[in-house]
């Protein structure tokens, strides 16, 4: 029998007041209980949804407290749901506010993530996870770092070395690029998908024999040219039959029609097989008459019985060439990703060592990790998260992905079994994140049924508060016709149904609360073709009047926002705008990216040109914009050309090269930004303050070598956003973060992406059932028409489907962001295919009345809605205030300060009788020597060095790097102890030893062992003061110790580096 449900599952579309249903009932559950926030998790996607939960909750706890008129509606819904009297409810209010301010590190409001990594720090004893743990979101970093580092590091004649040339030669005989880096760290990028994660485990163990994946390919290649050889013989054999047909008639080929005749010898040579069917040979099978020509049938009217045994051979032809077609497919779909799955099990082993040395946790691995622990005892695991959790509410639940789903569905069913309250609130339709391992078909049909034992209350909310009364009824009338559309293109496409389809849209229409009807929609299709550049000026130029409209019509700058599906739309309407309509301001962290800043682009071209004299055309960009922007100059650059390219650079620049060299990379780009006088550049600021930015966060994790830098500039950093601010302006995004936000007016221009994606490096895993392709047991292959017509049609059908959904989601998401103003363009996509252009086009000329234009077909109802004032009752909630915007200007002040070192460092001093400068120096070379001796291998690595701490900032000045390397050479020549940096020693520097005192781990560190190649040990510590006793019971303790590692022979000294003396010990 089902339990009675403590469980509520609410479908809130897009507007229906999901955050003001989620707030209501967290409150609800405080003013029955203040201290409940302790056991509460609520949980939702973005940190932006979790900072808008968190400021509402406060500010309704503070609004419902203090009997404010803003926050009346929710203690309405509270009292209603609690039955409790007015003073009770509103002294519960504050009393769980004042908690909350109190204790708000146990204000469980969170992302996904967060809650993870949460649970994950909580099990770090368990996992051997150190405290110095470091969280990486970024899988691309470290997918190129692995691949990066496993192509330089492979061994000769390792199997991985011998799949990587096979690589290379296979791609070398396809007429692709021999270089296979990109494509193995795209191909890489797969290791952190969940469907791998899920399913990979089978794979992994297979591919630990390295040769696995060739075997898989040798044996498939051998069965595709058998299947091939069987085939061609079965055709020729049908080209036999064709023409002992004619022949047994008295008739030869030539009295075939022109076109016929060409199939039938592509027949009798058996090379059918490899061209596709053509309309005549299915005007063959369908006509038989159509073998010859009217004129040859009238004069041998006797071939007319010859005709239907020639088309019943043609029909045989068809049946082998489909069945050879299907074949070949699947062959060539299953041998496409084998060279980067041979390798794969490698990269992840170097992800897995690299994380290791680096104290590194990738975020994505999180809930793999975890759903792994909780098939144990569960409780334990969500005990670590230091908090006793009893209810759970879910927000956004359609971008749950199935990983992270399998971890929250044991919390909920622990929480439901206790008879606690829980809720979850999504919306299938605005499940946008697939490619983010997301899953809509959880909230779609499998939520209800796995959580069906506790008899689940579900509850539509089909009522829209946000859009006008004219948006919702538009919407209202286009999705259902979009929603029959896209499933009869996907029952022409695959042959079947799609009823997840129309589920997912089920009771799409909305109910609007507001009595009067108002609101303005402009739909608009262009069904004509355009080139990429004429296309981006008919769209922006529509925007263009569209916007004159608007503001005409009493709409600000501030209340329209621009959504488009791709970045590169984004970046070509501010471009089109900033030079044809500078007065429309343009706000976008997708349109403005470091490398559009003169400032930025200057500053790079002369890190460059510092880095590589001979760079050349770093140097010519560097002089023009200087010429251009800095000291605004009306030369030509012919002009300048002639004039020599480094006269035009500034005196300090040119002077300064040499030590500028040598600055570490902060200090180098600072210094520069002062002497190119770049502050003379208006309007760079912010792009300036990012790229400071940009280089402090590279510095965290990098070494700060120039030359990487701008490697790394080169191939990603380049197109950083600078943060889009809260100026005046017309928001311009992308459809994905326009998410969860609304807008008074929305432009949507572009509607052209396809519904059926198949870009070349679009992949999906399969599991295959059919010999001899279910040799491995889970396979990457691309997506395309041909999966289509494999025996993996299958998972096409089921790709296929999720993705009609997906882009009619973004479509919706896109159309129920506006408030008032709805505004969209529609066009043809430039490279052709089924597109939502097509959808649109097809939903308007059915069921909207449309009037025909010059280049296409337009929808229009309603008046523009101008500029309405939000309410300002809330103005007296401290929880809704919004701090002031403050300008920031770039300013660049010069440090001076030198090195101190600890009071520890006297144990360097040559000589307690020195005086304080020349104790100083001893102590300030003593600390470089032993960093430096700590660092190199042999005596050819002290320059190179050197010059890293001068770059870093280690060393003060360039006279004192000349002089640390001549001091280093100096003494290692006199010491007589060259042969400790000849590299014929297996070395370890500064390398601890760890042993047991006892009871207790101790550790020891000696600064150099090296190891023979016959085994033999020599321990050696370096000392920069006076001669002292302990340090030869200190050596003698290091060799004791390594003695009981196993090493027989060894021998240990002293090296006192000023003395140029060696010690025995």
């Amino acid at each position: 029998m089902a339990q009675s449900s403590n469980l509520k599952i609410y479908k809130a579309s897009a507007g229906s007041g999901k955050t003001f249903r989620l707030t209501v009932q967290y409150i609800t559950m405080l003013v029955n209980e203040p201290d409940s926030y302790r056991n509460i998790l609520a949980v939702t996607f973005t940190n932006k949804a979790v900072a808008e939960m968190k400021q509402r909750i406060l500010s309704q706890l503070y609004g419902i407290g203090h009997n404010l008129q803003g926050s009346q509606s929710y203690y309405e819904e509270v009292k209603q749901a609690v039955g409790l009297d007015e003073q009770t409810i509103r002294r519960n209010a504050l009393l769980s506010l004042y908690k909350i301010l109190q204790d708000y590190g146990r204000f469980r409001i969170e992302t996904i993530d967060s809650f993870f990594q949460t649970v994950l720090r909580g099990l770090a004893r368990e996992l051997h996870i150190g405290d110095g743990l470091t969280l990486e979101l970024d899988t691309g970093i470290v997918v190129d770092e692995a691949v990066d580092s496993f192509l330089a590091e492979v061994q000769h004649n390792s199997p991985d070395k011998k799949n990587i040339m096979a690589f290379v030669e296979s791609n070398i005989e396809d007429d692709k690029a021999w270089k296979i880096d990109k494509t193995l760290k795209g191909f890489s990028q797969e290791l952190f998908k969940e469907r791998f994660m899920e399913k990979g485990q089978k794979l992994r163990l297979m591919l630990s024999n390295p040769d696995a994946a060739i075997d898989y390919k040798r044996n498939l290649t051998a069965a595709r040219n058998e299947i091939k050889q069987m085939f061609e013989e079965d055709i020729l054999e049908k080209g036999r039959e064709f023409e002992t047909a004619l022949s047994d008639s008295g008739f030869g080929m030539e009295k075939l029609a022109s076109n016929p005749q060409k199939v039938a010898n592509k027949i009798i040579d058996g090379t059918i097989l490899d061209t596709n069917l053509t309309k005549t040979f299915q005007n063959c099978i369908d006509d038989p008459q159509k073998f010859f020509t009217k004129a040859t049938l009238k004069d041998y009217p006797q071939l007319s019985s010859v005709a239907g045994g020639l088309s019943d051979i043609f029909s045989e032809v068809e049946a082998l060439h489909t069945e050879y077609t299907r074949l070949k497919n699947s062959y060539d779909l299953a041998l496409q990703y084998i060279y980067e799955l041979s390798l794969l099990l490698s990269i992840r082993k170097e992800i897995d060592r690299q994380s290791e040395e680096q104290e590194r946790f990738i975020l994505a691995d999180t809930p793999q990790l975890l759903s792994e622990l909780k098939e144990g005892d569960t409780s334990f695991v969500f005990e670590k998260t230091g908090s006793f959790i009893r209810h759970v509410m879910i927000d956004e639940f359609q971008d749950t992905s199935r990983l992270q789903w399998r971890n929250l569905y044991i919390l909920l069913l622990e929480c439901l079994a206790s008879r606690q309250d829980c809720l979850v609130v999504g919306d299938v339709k605005q499940s946008i994140y697939r490619w983010r391992n997301s899953d809509w078909n959880i909230l779609n049909s499998g939520l209800e049924k796995e959580l069906s034992t506790f008899g689940p209350t579900v509850i539509s909310m089909d009522s829209n508060y946000r859009s006008c009364r004219r948006i919702i009824e538009f919407n209202n009338t286009l999705f259902p016709q979009a929603v029959k559309v896209l499933a009869e293109y996907y029952k022409e496409k695959t042959g079947t149904d799609y009823p997840a389809l129309a589920h997912a849209y089920d009771g799409v229409e909305q109910k609007s609360p507001k009595t009067d009807i108002s609101g303005y929609v402009h739909a608009e299709v262009i069904t004509e073709n355009f080139k990429s550049n004429e296309l981006l000026d008919l769209i922006c130029d529509k925007i263009e009047k569209h916007l004159d409209r608007l503001i005409a019509g009493g709409v600000t700058q501030n209340d329209i926002a621009i959504l488009c599906r791709k970045k590169d739309h984004i970046s070509g309407i501010a471009e089109w705008f900033a030079q044809n309509r500078p007065e429309y301001n343009m706000i976008s962290s997708e349109a403005f990216q470091l490398s559009s800043s003169v400032s930025v682009r200057i500053l790079i071209n002369a890190l460059k040109w510092l880095s590589d004299n001979s760079d050349t055309i770093a140097l010519a960009q560097l002089v023009w914009d200087m010429e251009c922007y800095v000291k605004e100059s009306e030369k030509s650059f012919d002009t300048i050309m002639a004039e020599g390219l480094e006269s035009h650079l500034p005196e300090k620049f040119t002077e300064q090269q040499a030590s500028l060299r040598y600055l570490p990379l902060y200090e180098l780009t600072e210094k520069l930004y002062g002497i190119l006088e770049l502050n003379r550049i208006r309007g760079q600021d912010q792009y300036v303050m990012t790229f400071f930015d940009l280089i402090c966060q590279w510095l965290s994790h990098s070494t700060g070598e120039l030359s990487a830098f701008i490697t790394e500039w080169d191939e990603n950093l380049c197109s950083t956003p600078i943060p889009a601010t809260d100026v005046n302006g017309i928001r311009l995004l992308t459809i994905h973060k326009s998410k969860g936000l609304e807008f008074h007016t929305v432009i949507v221009p572009f509607c052209d992406w396809k519904i059926i994606s198949s870009r070349h490096d679009e992949r999906i895993w399969v599991e295959p059932e059919e010999e001899p392709f279910n040799m491995l047991p889970f396979i990457p292959v691309g997506f395309n028409d041909r999966l289509g017509k494999s025996v993996f049609e299958e998972d096409y059908r089921k790709e296929a489907g999720l993705q009609v959904v997906d882009n009619l989601n973004l479509l919706y998401v896109a159309l129920t962001r506006a408030e008032n103003n709805l505004i969209l363009f529609s066009n043809r996509p430039l490279k052709g295919g089924y597109s939502v252009n097509d959808v649109l086009e097809n939903c308007l000329k059915e069921v909207f009345d449309c009037t025909d234009t010059d280049d296409g077909i337009v929808y229009e109802c309603g008046e523009i809605s101008p500029h309405n004032e939000k309410s300002a009752e809330t103005r007296n909630n401290p929880f809704n205030l919004k701090p002031d915007s403050q300008k920031l200007v770039m300013r660049s002040y010069p440090i001076s300060a030198n090195f101190r070192q600890s009071g520890d460092s006297t144990r360097f001093i040559y000589s307690d009788e020195d005086d304080g400068e020349r104790r100083e120096e001893y102590i300030e070379t003593g600390r470089l020597l032993h960093n430096l001796f700590a660092t190199i291998r042999t005596k050819s690595d002290v320059d190179a060095q050197v010059d890293s701490m001068l770059r870093e900032g280690l060393i003060g000045t360039i006279g004192d790097a000349y002089k640390l390397k001549d001091l280093i050479h100096s003494h290692i020549d006199k010491s007589g102890v060259t042969s400790w940096f000849n590299g014929n020693y297996t070395l370890f520097n500064e390398a601890s030893i760890i042993f047991r005192d006892g009871d207790v781990l101790q550790t020891r560190r000696p600064d150099r062992v090296m190891i023979t190649p016959e085994g033999h040990a020599i321990v050696v510590d370096f000392k920069f003061g006076r001669e002292r006793e302990e340090y030869m019971h200190q050596v003698r303790e290091y060799m004791n110790l390594i003695k009981k590692m196993g090493y027989h022979s060894v021998e240990g000294h002293i090296w006192y580096v000023y003395n140029n003396k060696v010690t025995d010990c």
